[in-house]
């Protein structure tokens, strides 16, 4: 095989690669993604029945989840990479652990003015771009 058509060959295959690791970026919308860090911190989760998550609906720029100890809900609105949450309401459960990791959480969400994807991560930033939360996509149940 000459050299041309090895370049080729080789050009042609990092092209199916990189459409592959491409097609393999979890969706944003109708994803459930689980929380596992807060800016640096790592999350601890004491139930596993009410591990951290959110998911965002495809319509209706709603969000659920769970703060690790009650259930969230709000608004969210998506523009690009800008992402904002709003309308944030939890239930009031009186959880023995957690609870500074919930309201963390909280705050984070609140604090958010974009997001990034990259594979199986979804990363929450705040305005000056700093991550303020990292989750992971699960996979379907």
């Amino acid at each position: 095989m000459g050299r041309v058509p090895a370049l080729a060959a080789m050009a042609a295959c990092l092209s199916v690669l990189a459409l592959g690791a491409a097609a393999s970026e979890a969706p944003f919308a109708g994803t459930r993604w689980r929380l596992v860090a807060l800016g640096e911190a790592p999350v601890v989760v004491a139930d596993a029945a009410r591990a951290p998550h959110l998911v965002f609906a495809a319509e209706g720029g709603r969000i659920s989840g769970s703060d690790g100890c009650n259930r969230v809900l709000g608004a969210y609105a998506l523009d690009g990479a800008r992402l904002s949450v709003s309308g944030l309401a939890a239930t009031r459960m009186a959880c023995t652990d957690g609870m500074e990791q919930a309201a963390a959480f909280a705050r984070a969400l609140g604090a958010t003015a974009g997001h990034r994807i990259a594979g199986d991560r979804l990363e929450l930033l705040d305005e000056s771009g700093r991550v303020v939360a990292r989750l992971e996509a699960e996979p379907p149940r």
